[in-house]
């Protein structure tokens, strides 16, 4: 990798942790897992949507979660360029010895990795909440075994 990329990078880290939204974006998209896996929890136990178990839920949430994170990356990749032109640092940014196509790598590359762990963090909720609520127990599809426990 690129020394330039690699400054970028820890600049970019150095402002997100500085921002409140690092943080709240985290804390929201944890209460939104809890939300969508208790809805689909009690969807599931009404037999409105599939069976009430731990691969089920699991599975069905995080494929929903996966919409919500998806729109958060897009909006975060948007904003995180254009709030350069906004507050008119690019032009400092851009009259450093670096090339441009650097500054835009690191720039992906460390939305990339913020939204890769948001993303992860939210798998590790939802697979919590599905072992603790259900467990997991072998998935049966009649009477084929899809997948065992052990």
């Amino acid at each position: 990798m690129n020394s330039d990329i690699k400054k970028i990078i820890a600049a970019e880290w150095l402002k997100l942790k500085k921002r409140k939204t690092t943080w709240v974006v985290p804390l929201v998209i944890g209460l939104l897992c809890l939300v969508m896996f208790f809805g689909l929890d009690l969807a599931s136990r009404r037999n409105w949507v599939g069976m009430p178990s731990g691969f089920y839920l699991a599975s069905a949430t995080i494929s929903w979660i996966i919409n919500a994170i998806v729109l958060v990356i897009v909006i975060a990749t948007c904003f995180h360029i254009s709030r350069e032109f906004a507050l008119g640092t690019i032009k400092s940014a851009w009259v450093r010895p670096l090339t441009r196509r650097s500054w835009y790598g690191g720039k992906i590359l460390t939305i990339w990795a913020a939204m890769a762990s948001l993303f992860l963090f939210a798998v590790l909720i939802i697979m919590a909440l599905a072992a603790v609520r259900f467990g997991f127990t072998d998935l049966m599809e009649k009477d084929y075994l899809v997948h065992s426990r052990s």
